[in-house]
């Protein structure tokens, strides 16, 4: 699969270097940067939080902040939890012109959904009929500059009742069931001309782990993540709960080295208060993780981000 198709405007626009501004942090490049870094948010919609991403495409005036403070993170990427924003009428207009500020600023937009019942082949058509009415549907309708540019999957099956209580059989099972829905999303997309659009999944970090999720051998391991090659672009490994960067990046080390597509590697804003004592921290792992790996990054719950940069 290609990995991203980064437009010479995001390119252009990150020409200065990235810049040490997490939280709002400092305003000079930082050593060794190249001014290509990738650097990937989790944007979801939220019922209480003001600049959830839902109230925010409503809103100019929260279009402007979030705007301000994409550009002063060195945004390149979003990953919007629109819902059916797309394919609500009385929304659409509204998701047309934030589109076309992102694609403008040179970020590229892209739709994040999921479910982990999706997981299940009974659950599936919901997974296919979000995709279809939302993104496909949705572009069809638009123009180049207010679209999508792919999809962000987020089906955890970790999160279902049944796995904790699952066999470590059952749990390989479910890791196959996993792949058919990823074969799925790529096949709805193919077969409405949009089989080169983008595709990214995330997954948290010990799903490579032999135990954890029932792999029978390191051959087996090796050609789930090679078949899935076949229908995603990449993965954000969700790399939470701890502050050594050395182990960061080890934690998504196997996936670096084997699998053949875009890894980034996830960190969460959420832990900046019990794993990361203040926000300096969290921005500085940041930092160096990107130094010390090249790899773009991509950073959760960008609302905790925005709430961090008040504080």
């Amino acid at each position: 699969m290609k990995a991203y198709l980064l437009s010479a405007a995001v390119l252009l626009l990150l020409t200065v270097g990235f810049h040490q501004r997490i939280f709002g942090q400092g305003t000079t490049a930082a050593k060794g940067f190249t001014g290509k870094e990738v650097v990937s948010v989790w944007h979801w919609g939220s019922q209480t939080e003001p600049y959830g991403i839902n109230h925010v495409v409503v809103d100019s005036s929260k279009e402007a902040v979030v705007l301000a403070s994409y550009k002063k993170n060195s945004i390149t990427r979003v990953y919007g939890g629109y819902l059916r924003m797309p394919s609500t009428p009385d929304k659409k207009e509204a998701m047309q012109r934030w589109l076309k500020k992102l694609h403008t600023a040179g970020i590229q937009p892209v739709y994040l959904i999921g479910s982990p019942k999706w997981v299940y082949p009974q659950y599936r058509k919901d997974m296919i009929a979000y995709i279809t009415n939302n993104y496909i549907l949705y572009n069809q309708s638009v123009k180049p500059d207010e679209r999508l540019v792919g999809v962000h999957l987020d089906i955890e099956p970790h999160g279902l009742e049944e796995w904790s209580k699952a066999t470590i059989e059952r749990k390989r099972e479910i890791m196959s069931l996993l792949k058919e829905a990823y074969r799925d999303a790529r096949k709805v997309l193919a077969d409405n001309g949009m089989g080169g659009d983008e595709i990214m999944a995330d997954i948290p970090f010990w799903y490579d782990s032999m135990t954890a999720v029932g792999w029978t051998s390191d051959e087996d391991r090796k050609a789930w993540f090679a078949d899935v090659a076949n229908y995603l672009n990449g993965f954000s490994i969700m790399n939470y709960q701890n502050s050594s960067v050395a182990t960061l990046i080890d934690r998504a080390k196997w996936e670096r080295d084997n699998f053949k597509g875009v890894i980034e590697i996830g960190l969460d804003s959420d832990d900046v208060g019990t794993t990361w004592k203040t926000k300096e921290e969290f921005r500085q792992a940041v930092i160096q993780i990107i130094l010390k790996t090249k790899a773009p990054i991509a950073i959760h719950r960008y609302v905790n981000v925005m709430h961090l940069q008040e504080h």
